[in-house]
């Protein structure tokens, strides 16, 4: 249980000091691929002019849950410990795929006075867990959430 607890954490907070798995998502027109000196703890990232950031990484985890775990521990971490409001969690499915292996969640948050938007898409597999974020301001994040989602939906 503890081990559980401290992957939970770890997961949400995004610590998970993990690279280079080549887990990957196509990235949308108009973002620019960070290479790997500037894209930190993530396999993949990509960034807009207007601040939107796409990002997606594998954690590995020790035992199995599933991804309405993942993202109830996620949406906990987010709205009791960082001032996120969850606006919606609905079952999602990767590019290619029927059934819904994943969760995808929405949340908003003002940052640096502003409103902006969070997007978390999680996949759980038996020994690792894929975590496909989008974020930004609002602003910018609104005509671009589309291509955002279906970008999210592309990780392999």
């Amino acid at each position: 249980m503890h081990r559980t607890l401290l992957t939970v954490g770890l997961l949400a907070l995004g610590l998970t000091a993990l690279g280079g798995c080549g887990d990957r998502m196509t990235v949308p027109e108009g973002f620019v691929e960070l290479d790997a000196e500037h894209r930190g703890i993530y396999d993949q990232r990509a960034v807009s002019a207007d601040g939107v950031v796409l990002a997606v990484r594998r954690i590995d985890v020790e035992g199995s849950a599933d991804a309405d775990f993942w993202a109830r521990a996620v949406a906990n971490r987010l709205t009791q410990a960082r001032g996120y409001t969850l606006e919606s969690s609905e079952p999602l499915a990767r590019a290619g795929r029927r059934a819904p292996h994943g969760r995808l969640l929405r949340f908003t948050a003002p940052r640096d006075g502003a409103p902006h938007v969070y997007l978390v898409a999680l996949y759980a597999q038996p020994s690792h867990v894929l975590l496909a974020e989008a974020g930004g301001p609002r602003d910018a994040f609104a005509p671009i959430e589309p291509q955002v989602r279906d970008a999210l939906r592309s990780v392999r």
